[in-house]
């Protein structure tokens, strides 16, 4: 890819790398758009800088796609009301399980929550 953004053709990009086929190009442009098109996220995605960043938190890559099916809200910010709900159903013994099916996030999410509010160690 850093040979295409540098304005290199196919065949140049062939000629430097004799085990490349056109397919192995267009297989890695394929993946870069797909990136591109929202599959990853975390914090801060995809940013615009004169060259595009896909940052993955804690070099996580996650494909939204898939996880939104089980997990809608994942990787989604909290907002306060969540929140509010998070402490409510916590505070009532709920379990994990329960409360990420109520927040439609995944158990990791609301523990790792639960610990920023400072409501479990």
């Amino acid at each position: 890819m850093e040979k295409i953004a540098a304005g290199n053709s196919y065949a140049q990009i062939l000629e430097s790398y004799p085990a490349l086929t056109t397919a192995d190009i267009m297989t890695t442009a394929r993946l870069c758009l797909d990136l591109i098109k929202g599959h990853i996220s975390t914090e801060g995605i995809i940013k615009m800088e004169g060259t595009i960043r896909i940052t993955a938190r804690s070099g996580k890559v996650v494909n939204l796609t898939e996880v939104r099916k089980t997990f809608p809200r994942a990787y989604e910010p909290w907002k306060p009301k969540e929140e509010q709900t998070l402490r409510e159903l916590f505070d009532q013994g709920t379990p994990f399980t329960e409360i990420a099916e109520v927040l439609q996030r995944n158990v990791g999410a609301v523990i790792s929550r639960l610990k920023k509010l400072e409501l479990l160690k």
